[in-house]
């Protein structure tokens, strides 16, 4: 695959994200809750807007080329798939078995983003090297700053879909789950 195929899977991600902010907003306008807009929101527009953007230009921020151009291919129907699940999973009556279907495959389309961008920048992962040009070589010095952040994005972004993964799941949950719990008891439960 070549640098175009690359940048055609990375315009259908941001399609997908323009897709998921129209159904978002269409979603608030017609009731939905709060956990829709988040699916949608969130994982259909904001992710796939990143991961479109991401497979085009980090890359080259690091001076090299996707390691993997399938990755984009390869993600596109977990990601896609998963955040339709985990939209419709906040239906009331749906079996839980499509939240935690949604969220198996949004992680295995993340795990497969990381690992393709994690491969690509291995060999430099502080970006000490970078594609910024002659032109502008008085900057390199704060790309060379942004590009040490992206793997930890990267662990971020793991770490998040570990925690969706683990509130669809019997894993444990880092963080979340204790969040979620609604009290047994309250002050007004006596009122």
């Amino acid at each position: 695959m070549s640098s175009a195929t690359v940048t055609r899977w990375s315009r259908r991600y941001v399609a997908v994200g323009a897709l998921s902010l129209f159904g978002w907003q269409l979603a608030v306008f017609l009731g939905a809750g709060r956990a829709t807009g988040v699916a949608l929101g969130v994982y259909g527009f904001v992710f796939h807007v990143v991961f479109g953007k991401a497979y085009a230009l980090v890359p080259s921020y690091f001076d090299r080329d996707l390691a993997v151009p399938r990755a984009p291919a390869l993600q596109f129907p977990f990601v896609v798939v998963g955040t339709a699940c985990l939209a419709v999973a906040t239906v009331p009556g749906v079996p839980p078995l499509v939240r935690t279907a949604g969220a198996t495959l949004w992680a295995a389309g993340v795990a497969l983003f990381c690992g393709a961008l994690g491969w690509t920048v291995r060999d430099n992962l502080t970006g000490a090297e970078t594609g910024t040009g002659d032109a502008n070589a008085h900057r390199r010095w704060v790309d060379r700053v942004a590009n040490a952040f992206v793997p930890v994005a990267l662990a971020y972004l793991l770490l998040g879909t570990y925690e969706t993964l683990a509130m669809a799941s019997p894993l444990p949950a880092l963080v979340g789950r204790g969040s979620r719990r609604r009290p047994t008891s309250s002050p007004r439960a006596g009122r």
